[in-house]
Protein backbone atom coordinates (compact mmCIF):
# COMPACT_ATOMS: atom_id res chain seq x y z
CA UNK A 1 0.00 0.00 0.00
CA UNK A 2 1.26 3.47 -0.69
CA UNK A 3 0.56 7.15 -0.25
CA UNK A 4 2.42 9.35 -2.75
CA UNK A 5 2.27 12.54 -0.62
CA UNK A 6 4.12 15.69 -1.56
CA UNK A 7 7.59 14.38 -0.76
CA UNK A 8 8.92 10.87 -0.27
CA UNK A 9 6.14 8.31 -0.78
CA UNK A 10 4.93 6.61 2.36
CA UNK A 11 4.29 2.90 1.93
CA UNK A 12 3.87 -0.37 3.77
CA UNK A 13 4.53 -3.85 2.45
CA UNK A 14 1.95 -6.40 3.52
CA UNK A 15 1.30 -9.98 2.61
CA UNK A 16 -2.34 -9.42 1.81
CA UNK A 17 -4.44 -6.44 0.77
CA UNK A 18 -7.52 -6.62 2.96
CA UNK A 19 -9.61 -4.51 5.31
CA UNK A 20 -7.48 -5.17 8.39
CA UNK A 21 -4.25 -4.10 6.70
CA UNK A 22 -5.99 -1.16 5.07
CA UNK A 23 -7.43 0.24 8.30
CA UNK A 24 -4.06 -0.35 9.95
CA UNK A 25 -2.33 1.62 7.20
CA UNK A 26 -4.57 4.70 7.18
CA UNK A 27 -3.86 5.80 10.78
CA UNK A 28 -0.13 5.52 10.12
CA UNK A 29 -0.52 7.77 7.07
CA UNK A 30 -2.47 10.21 9.26
CA UNK A 31 0.34 10.14 11.83
CA UNK A 32 2.84 10.92 9.05
CA UNK A 33 0.91 13.65 7.20
CA UNK A 34 -1.98 14.81 9.41
CA UNK A 35 -5.42 15.34 7.88
CA UNK A 36 -5.46 14.02 4.32
CA UNK A 37 -7.52 13.01 1.30
CA UNK A 38 -7.18 9.55 -0.20
CA UNK A 39 -8.33 8.31 -3.58
CA UNK A 40 -9.36 4.66 -3.67
CA UNK A 41 -10.29 2.24 -6.38
CA UNK A 42 -13.51 0.27 -6.17
CA UNK A 43 -12.26 -2.94 -4.58
CA UNK A 44 -14.85 -4.42 -2.21
CA UNK A 45 -13.08 -3.64 1.06
CA UNK A 46 -12.67 0.01 0.05
CA UNK A 47 -16.46 0.29 0.15
CA UNK A 48 -17.12 -1.97 3.12
CA UNK A 49 -19.17 -1.22 6.21
CA UNK A 50 -15.99 -1.68 8.28
CA UNK A 51 -14.23 1.11 6.37
CA UNK A 52 -17.22 3.44 6.76
CA UNK A 53 -17.26 2.74 10.51
CA UNK A 54 -13.51 3.34 10.70
CA UNK A 55 -13.82 6.66 8.86
CA UNK A 56 -16.60 7.69 11.24
CA UNK A 57 -14.25 7.07 14.18
CA UNK A 58 -11.61 9.24 12.49
CA UNK A 59 -14.02 12.18 12.68
CA UNK A 60 -13.46 13.62 9.21
CA UNK A 61 -9.66 13.64 9.43
CA UNK A 62 -9.50 11.28 6.44
CA UNK A 63 -11.56 12.13 3.34
CA UNK A 64 -12.22 9.41 0.78
CA UNK A 65 -12.86 9.86 -2.93
CA UNK A 66 -13.34 6.97 -5.32
CA UNK A 67 -11.70 6.61 -8.71
CA UNK A 68 -13.98 5.72 -11.62
CA UNK A 69 -14.27 1.97 -12.26
CA UNK A 70 -11.81 0.52 -14.77
CA UNK A 71 -9.42 3.49 -14.68
CA UNK A 72 -6.05 2.05 -13.56
CA UNK A 73 -4.21 4.96 -15.23
CA UNK A 74 -5.57 7.22 -12.48
CA UNK A 75 -4.01 5.12 -9.70
CA UNK A 76 -0.62 6.79 -9.21
CA UNK A 77 0.56 4.16 -6.70
CA UNK A 78 -0.06 1.26 -9.09
CA UNK A 79 1.22 2.88 -12.30
CA UNK A 80 4.93 2.55 -12.98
Amino acid sequence: MGAPGSGTPYYRLCGRLDMENHTGFLPSVYAEYGKFVIFLDNTSYHKSKKLKEFLGRMGGRIRIYYLPPYAPELNSVGVQ
